[in-house]
This record gives structure tokens, sequence and C-alpha cells, in this order.
């Protein structure tokens, strides 16, 4: 398993080779965020029983990407827009 946060995020990058650079560094920035406010917060929790809550780098990854998969569309623009008659 993973015996530092630095080790889950480099696997966590791994996981999320071919995603969105902005969404890889969401994801980077909001597991750091949480494992270490986790650490932080319960010492008595160690680094393996917050992952087993928070989720794996792999389950992790997935769940970002299928954020990404669904607001992408939205995001392009690739909706077509009416376009105004000039009437």
């Amino acid at each position: 398993m993973f015996n530092t946060v630095e080790e889950y995020l480099d696997a966590l990058k791994q996981e999320m080779q071919g995603v969105d650079s902005a969404t890889i560094q969401d994801a980077l920035v909001d597991s750091e965020e949480h494992l270490q406010s986790a650490l932080e917060g319960n010492p008595e929790d160690t680094l393996h029983t917050i992952i087993e809550e928070y989720g794996t780098p792999e389950e992790t990854a997935a769940a970002y990407a299928e954020v990404e998969r669904r607001t992408a569309p939205a995001l392009s623009g690739s909706v077509t827009k009416k376009q105004d008659s000039g009437l």
C-alpha cells in the first residue's frame, strides 16, 4: 500500500494518464487536501485507513474521469446555437 500521501498522489497521477490536465490537477489537489486534513484531524487513523474510506488511486481516477466525461460536452461549446435572423 502507500506509506505517504506523495506515494498516493504519484499513483493517482499514473492512473490518470490520458485525462485532461486540468482534471488531473483538480484530482491531485483535492486528494492531497483531503488526505492531509484527515491525517491531521484524526492522528489515530493511519493513511491506509483513510485511503480505504477515500478510495484507491484507481477509484479516484475513475471518478474524476467520469466527471470529465459528463461535463466535457457541456464545456466544449459543441451545442449548436441558433443564429440571429437579423430581423
